[in-house]
């Protein structure tokens, strides 16, 4: 058995320091398991991994075109009027334009669960807004904390894949804002949209991602590597990671003795 310690960096990071101490230090005797290699995850890292992507802004989705690009003057064209774009208008993109935009307004947070399960909370901030020449801008704002839940196995199959299941368990508390600079919103409608997501959306959203995806295939890490027994296991504040590695070399061919 033997420890390994090192430090993560990004180029992108700059002197980021994660300042959560560690709450409980890596397992001093591995559990009783068979396999040759164990690693041991502690959450504190894949924390500490979230809020430095968080920090970096990989967990903000950019503004997007949710109906594609039109052309103003070809719009009011079809509409039986041809109207001349005025100078310095910039946004040209046809009578009317919807637009989203999703991101994390904290750093999401993991915990381990029994059984392969890891859950991750993740405060969001979903707007949407409509751009128009002709009309004001209208602006929607909804929050809330939805809670995933991943199972994570890597079954005995051809190239040992590694397998995972996204389960969205709950949306937390929901509350609804109009307007981008008066940020209005209304109790009653926050207690409506939240039962309807809680209700409808979740169920809707287990059912469309109720398949399991491979991320990826042991077998590709190296040619010259194979995985056997390879099992997830987590607990509190843990995830082991414990299979049996073996590497080999092949030897090139001998040149023909003449």
């Amino acid at each position: 058995m033997f420890n390994v310690e090192g430090i993560v960096s990004h180029p992108d990071a700059g002197n980021l320091t994660y300042h959560v101490p560690m709450p409980t230090p890596l397992l001093v005797h591995p559990p009783n398991q068979a396999q040759h290699f164990l690693t041991d995850i502690t959450e504190w890292s894949l924390n500490g991994g979230l809020w430095m992507a968080y920090v970096m802004g990989r967990f903000h989705l950019t503004p997007k075109r949710i109906l594609g690009n039109q052309n103003k003057e070809k719009s009011m064209r079809n509409l039986g009027s041809v109207v001349e774009v005025a100078e310095g208008d910039e946004r040209n993109t046809g009578i009317l334009e919807f637009h989203s935009e999703v991101k994390a307004v904290a750093a999401p947070t993991a915990s381990f669960m029994e059984n392969g399960k890891v859950r991750i909370t993740m405060p969001l901030d979903v707007e949407y807004w409509t751009e128009s020449f002709a009309l004001p801008e209208l602006w929607l704002s909804i929050q809330c904390t939805p809670t995933l839940e991943l199972s994570v196995s890597t079954p005995s199959e051809d190239r040992n894949p590694v397998r995972g299941k996204f389960n969205l368990v709950d949306i937390g508390k929901v509350k609804v804002k109009f307007t981008r600079g008066y940020k209005v919103h209304f109790r009653l409608l926050d207690f409506f949209v939240e039962e309807w997501m809680r209700w409808v959306l979740v169920p809707v959203m287990d059912h469309m991602y109720a398949y399991s995806v491979d991320y990826g295939y042991l077998a590709d890490i190296s040619e010259e590597t194979t995985f056997e027994n390879t099992m997830i296991s987590t607990f509190k504040q843990h995830m082991l990671l414990a299979t049996d590695m073996q590497a080999y070399s092949q030897s090139p061919a001998h040149p023909p003795v003449r």
